[in-house]
């Protein structure tokens, strides 16, 4: 009786600390890791038809999910008691963000985070680029 373990059994498996999310249905960073795909389509219609009219509205779609999982991991870790020893995130220090990735949870958040932030910039350089007529080449 073998047991076959996928590549993502292997990760959540090597990754200690890996938390659920309460307002995530209880996934973890690594199970939720695969929804960082659901922006490709956004940076596929900001490489490939920025001029379409429906590229505006439908880049959008994937910085939305991933805000709202942004939003939503990053209540579930402070409103955790456990995460953290039970103190809060500190932000104001160097140190207290190097802390933040430490945590696997941390670095989920951050990612995502990173991941909204980066498309809403290349979709605005995108769509500011097609309202002044330059060239997207550029």
């Amino acid at each position: 009786n073998s047991t076959k373990y996928t590549a993502q059994d292997k990760i959540m498996s090597t990754i200690e600390g890996l938390k659920p999310y309460a307002l995530l249905g209880g996934y973890n960073a690594a199970e939720l890791w695969p929804t960082i795909n659901l922006i490709l389509p956004t940076w596929f219609l900001i490489a490939v038809a920025p001029r379409w009219k429906y590229t505006p509205t439908l880049t959008l779609i994937g910085p939305i999910i991933h805000a709202l999982i942004y939003t939503l991991s990053t209540i579930s870790l402070m409103s955790d008691p456990e995460h953290n020893d039970g103190d809060a995130p500190d932000f104001s220090t160097f140190e207290g963000v190097v802390n933040l990735f430490k945590d696997p949870n941390g670095v989920f958040v951050g990612w995502i985070h990173y991941v909204v932030f980066d498309a809403l910039v290349g979709r605005w350089i995108a769509l500011d680029s097609v309202d002044r007529g330059c060239s997207l080449l550029v």
